[in-house]
């Protein structure tokens, strides 16, 4: 099998324009472009969706700025779980058994 072929953005924009005119049939522009109709269809169907935003490359889409927020607060949460978890744990260690460890005086009772 070959390489899988890359094109640019400018010609997936231009390929586009093409299959939005009135006279054109995907059919028509991908043979002419050499291109597949299954990923003509896909560029079009994302142009729809994203606009001028799409065809960023390699996958990787460039967040909005509420995007951006949402992730990093769920990064954020993702963390204090993290910890909450950790500080769950050592309360538990700490509470069942202290005396065994030596950290009884610590926990125990004023009188």
């Amino acid at each position: 099998m070959g390489q899988r072929k890359r094109y640019t953005k400018e010609v997936k924009l231009a390929a586009v324009r093409l299959a939005h005119e009135p006279d054109q049939l995907f059919a028509g522009v991908s043979t002419k472009l050499r291109i597949s109709d299954s990923s003509l269809q896909r560029w079009v169907r994302e142009f729809e969706q994203q606009g001028q935003s799409s065809f960023l490359g390699h996958g990787k889409a460039s967040l909005t700025a509420e995007q951006a927020e949402i992730k990093c607060r769920w990064r954020e949460l993702s963390i204090a779980r993290q910890e909450h978890d950790v500080l769950k744990k050592a309360m538990a260690c700490l509470g069942q058994d202290s005396t065994r460890m030596g950290l009884g005086r610590f926990f125990a009772k004023e009188q």
